[in-house]
């Protein structure tokens, strides 16, 4: 709802994307968007918000290549986990985890590049999920995956343990994760 109020009152929104594990999802969340905001259709150069998976054409795809510095929210499926390299990335969003560890971390990393003085810009993200979305009977969801989402213990050290095999801590406290603040 802010990323709306903000573009209804011309205030200029944080730059997000948002990670949907089924194309149904995303494009009921994108169709939501345009109700939302009838300033724009789909065929406006200037909608500040985009839609990118496996079945958008070859010119949709060009678009936000061209586009991606003035577009504020991007809605992707696991396409965009890597790829195009996009700036100024302040939050990410899973909506429902994605089925593999990696895909998160490669996806949470479209966010906080490095800045000017090479320090990371800080990144909020979120997976958001229910039991159900983490059951055993979501197909090709790993274990991993539902470890990490159902976690109390730092987040960081989970995917240095996952990831290199070494887990610990991760020096300051500060803006660590959702589990260390």
């Amino acid at each position: 709802q802010r990323f709306v109020s903000d573009i209804k009152n011309g205030i200029k929104p944080k730059k997000a994307i948002i990670f949907f594990r089924t194309e149904m999802q995303l494009i009921a969340t994108y169709e939501y968007l345009l109700e939302l905001c009838p300033q724009f259709d789909e065929q406006n150069k200037s909608i500040p918000f985009v839609m990118c998976h496996g079945a958008v054409g070859k010119a949709t795809d060009e678009n936000i290549v061209e586009r991606k510095n003035e577009i504020k929210l991007f809605l992707s499926t696991a396409k965009m986990v890597m790829g195009v390299d996009l700036k100024d990335i302040q939050i990410v969003i899973f909506v429902r985890p994605m089925n593999q560890l990696q895909h998160i971390l490669q996806g949470a990393g479209r966010a906080g590049r490095k800045k000017m003085n090479g320090m990371r810009q800080r990144v909020l993200v979120y997976v958001l999920f229910n039991s159900q979305d983490l059951g055993g009977n979501v197909p090709g969801l790993e274990d991993s995956v539902r470890t990490f989402c159902t976690s109390k213990t730092c987040l960081k050290v989970q995917l240095r343990e996952h990831f290199d095999g070494v887990g610990k801590e991760s020096g300051s406290p500060d803006w660590c994760c959702s589990n260390c603040d």
